[in-house]
């Protein structure tokens, strides 16, 4: 039987593998929605735009532009194996 704090481990868990994946979506390409705050960003930071595809607007004009998604899907990569080191290590 799962005591109440293992539960709530995997609750957070969970909760916090969904964040990720909300913000990997918010800067890549394949964000189709409109977010819910204004024009000016959230919390009126003017790169945190409500359309998505961030990478893409950091990128600019620079030759890189054309390699987004492959920068994108490369950092998520990294980003992702970064925290599992540091999750087994706090595990111990």
């Amino acid at each position: 039987m799962m005591s109440f704090f293992h539960a709530i481990r995997h609750v957070i868990g969970l909760s916090i593998a969904a964040l990720l994946t909300v913000v990997a979506i918010y800067l890549s390409r394949f964000w189709i929605w409109t977010a819910p705050w204004s024009t000016d960003g959230l919390l009126a930071i003017k790169a945190l735009s409500p359309f998505g595809d961030r990478i893409r607007a950091w990128l600019g004009g620079t030759w890189l532009w054309d390699f987004d998604i492959l920068i994108w899907g490369c950092s998520t990569i990294l980003a992702l194996s970064l925290l599992q080191i540091i999750a087994r290590r706090l595990k111990m």
